[in-house]
């Protein structure tokens, strides 16, 4: 799988599509990252980059596109989402309206704190795609599982084993 990104370097709409479809004409699967901010990523921010908000109807419109060529997953940047910003100052409703548009299997969301994580566990249930730090794995895997932790993920939902 390829990750197509343009976070540093902010590229056309149809040249982001373009690379989608020759990464998949090459026989690799294409991931799309799409995002609320352009310029943001790799600690830009630190540095005091400007970055710019996109518009709903824009990340709407491009995640359409990469779904159109055919990109079967696509990866939603936190910048702008839920990074660096406390908890009452996220875009759930960004990441609410994306899925209620395209469904959450389309998605791998990065989530990079513990809180992030767990709140879209708590929304979307154990089966969401996540991209976490491999810090985190055993905590996320235990709170996904069921098996300890924040027991308040799972309060009123029934916790069953589904073999596979």
């Amino acid at each position: 799988m390829v990750e197509v990104s343009s976070g540093f370097a902010p590229m056309k709409l149809e040249d982001k599509v373009a690379i989608v479809r020759r990464v998949q004409k090459l026989g690799m699967k294409a991931k799309p990252e799409v995002s609320m901010m352009i310029g943001a990523g790799g600690g830009t921010h630190v540095v005091g980059y400007k970055t710019k908000m996109r518009t709903f109807q824009d990340v709407a419109k491009e995640t359409q596109a990469h779904l159109d060529v055919g990109a079967k997953n696509l990866m939603l940047e936190s910048e702008g989402i839920t990074e660096d910003l406390p908890a009452s100052k996220w875009r759930k409703d960004v990441v609410k309206k994306l899925v209620d548009r395209f469904g959450y299997e389309t998605w791998m969301f990065e989530a990079s704190d513990p809180p992030v994580f767990k709140w879209y566990l708590k929304s979307f249930g154990k089966d969401v795609n996540l991209f976490i730090d491999h810090s985190q794995i055993v905590e996320f895997t235990a709170w996904k599982l069921g098996l300890w932790g924040d027991g308040d993920i799972w309060n009123g939902k029934k916790i069953s084993y589904v073999p596979r």
